[in-house]
């Protein structure tokens, strides 16, 4: 007979980037937190000896965010668990944390509040902090729309602190192999020994979506540009996995299963959490990127 080894190969994912970025990450025990912000400031002014001071005040507002529940559910062959190796359960289980850590990656980026999920990025991003890329794309126009990302962050008065960029490999890889006209790799040399482009950390992941339709061209993607001192993750609950054995769940086509009745086992994921940006204008984002190496 063959010989087995006894571990199994995974899948391939994309990278998680947001948690690893670190942001702020703030306990949420009772589901809902309540964060009061001060939304405008007092202002001053010069005046004569004996002129009247006038009378200015602050604003403040509140951030509310409450807990988004994330779930997994898998029944799994009792038998397949007996007589398996490797072992079938701790595959379920990795899988399981694996796939709620990607899931709620690409909500804090791109989500927009529907289905009951958070909202990430894209939707704190301030109509004025979108950068709309050239569809005709050049090196010159590849520089104003990074400069310009920056510029937006910086004139925004948001401290810089732990910025970073999120991309695409695609527009990772075009920057990383775009050259000027004298044949000089621009961010090459920047992009591999220290790891940044333009001075900022960036980071890859495929959960950015390649086939955003803008205008007429339906291989966009984003680059976003992210103050992540600004960005704020509440866990009401970081992963709770549990398992049952006389439980029923309602199958793809709608019907009831008992899982004592099928001798299944199954396996359930719950993660809580919300996700907020302290200020907006911490994050700045272009869209309709096309950006690409010759061969993609």
């Amino acid at each position: 007979p063959p010989d087995f080894v006894a571990e199994l190969i995974e899948v391939l994912r994309p990278q998680t980037v947001v948690r690893s970025s670190e942001p702020r990450v703030l306990p949420m025990p009772r589901g809902t937190l309540t964060l009061p912000r001060q939304s405008q400031a007092a202002t001053a002014s010069y005046g004569g000896e004996v002129a009247a001071i006038p009378v200015t005040e602050q604003s403040v507002d509140q951030i509310v965010m409450s807990y988004k529940k994330l779930t997994a559910l898998v029944p799994v062959s009792n038998d397949l668990m007996r007589y398996s190796d490797p072992s079938v359960d701790a595959m379920v289980r990795d899988d399981l944390a694996q796939v709620l850590a990607r899931r709620e990656d690409i909500a804090f980026i791109r989500g927009d509040g529907s289905a009951a999920s958070p909202n990430g990025m894209r939707s704190f991003v301030l109509s004025g902090n979108t950068i709309s890329s050239t569809a005709s794309y050049s090196l010159s126009t590849v520089a104003q729309e990074l400069g310009g990302a920056v510029n937006k962050i910086e004139s925004g008065n948001v401290p810089i602190v732990k910025p970073v960029w999120l991309m695409t490999p695609r527009s990772k890889n075009y920057l990383l192999n775009v050259q000027n006209s004298n044949g000089f790799y621009v961010y090459r040399q920047e992009m591999t020994d220290q790891k940044t482009l333009l001075s900022i950390p960036f980071k890859t992941t495929t959960q950015i979506p390649n086939n955003l339709t803008v205008s007429a061209n339906s291989d966009c993607s984003e680059v976003y540009l992210t103050e992540m001192s600004q960005a704020m993750i509440a866990d009401a609950m970081t992963l709770e996995l549990a398992v049952s054995r006389e439980g029923t769940y309602t199958d793809a086509n709608n019907d009831m299963v008992s899982v004592f009745q099928q001798d299944q086992t199954l396996i359930r994921a719950i993660a809580e959490h919300d996700f907020a940006m302290r200020h907006p204008e911490a994050v700045a984002v272009i869209t309709g990127v096309r950006w690409a190496p010759a061969i993609s």
